[in-house]
């Protein structure tokens, strides 16, 4: 058993660490979608 302050603080760290983990396959998701907008650009340019 734990008191509500601490467990608030466990679940504030728990929903931390999950919105970075979504946060950060979005970003990788993102990249890719770049680099694909990229090699576009360079061929417009040429």
């Amino acid at each position: 058993m734990v008191s509500p302050t601490t467990l608030i603080a466990y679940i504030t760290a728990i929903k931390t660490i999950y919105l970075g983990v979504e946060r950060n396959k979005n970003i990788a998701h993102m990249q890719k979608e770049l680099q694909k907008l990229q090699i576009e650009f360079e061929r417009f340019e040429k």
